[in-house]
């Protein structure tokens, strides 16, 4: 997880751990599938649609390590995000008329997991290789869309989903930490 140093504190359970608070701010305009699209007429050659979203999250976690053998780690995230906001535009730029917007606005807020996990194995003092999957959801469950900007609120409900595989690799220069 992104989370600023910072907002580490350090909890001790049955392992070494360590409880995350943080926030998540834009990385990307939107996530999985309410990333940004276009679609452009056949005929006309025009960009016909548009849309995109940002998510804005907080995150409260515990992240947690367990070694399995002196070379190998499995390593956990796991959070809860209590505040997610989410902000979007659909744009109909075909759209014509006298005094027409062609953007619809939408907002809402709601909450969501981020959940992740590592395998990694020290391949030599410093040098560390791993694989491993995360997945994330957030949902907004009411809100709205401003239809064309003429202030008919739609409601409406939000999501989105992303999953993936992490293939990393890690080297110390200072060597192991202790």
């Amino acid at each position: 997880m992104v989370t600023p140093s910072c907002c580490r504190l350090v909890a001790v359970l049955l392992a070494p751990a360590s409880v995350i608070a943080g926030a998540s701010l834009p990385l990307a305009p939107a996530l999985a599938d309410d990333a940004a699209f276009n679609w452009t007429g056949v005929y006309i050659g025009a960009q016909a649609l548009s849309a995109g979203g940002t998510w804005i999250s907080w995150r409260l976690g515990t992240s947690a390590v367990l070694m399995l053998t002196p070379r190998l780690k499995l390593t956990g995230d796991v959070a809860y995000l209590p505040i997610v906001r989410f902000s979007g535009v659909d744009n109909h730029p075909l759209r014509v008329g006298e005094g027409q917007s062609t953007r619809s606005p939408a907002r809402g807020d709601g909450t969501g997991v981020q959940l992740e996990g590592l395998v990694s194995y020290d391949v030599v003092d410093g040098l560390s290789i791993g694989v491993g999957g995360r997945y994330w959801s957030m949902s907004v469950p009411s809100g709205t869309t401003n239809f064309f900007s003429k202030g008919d609120f739609i409601n409406q409900r939000f999501a989105t989903e992303q999953s993936a595989v992490l293939v990393q690799g890690s080297y110390q220069f200072n060597g192991p930490a202790d």
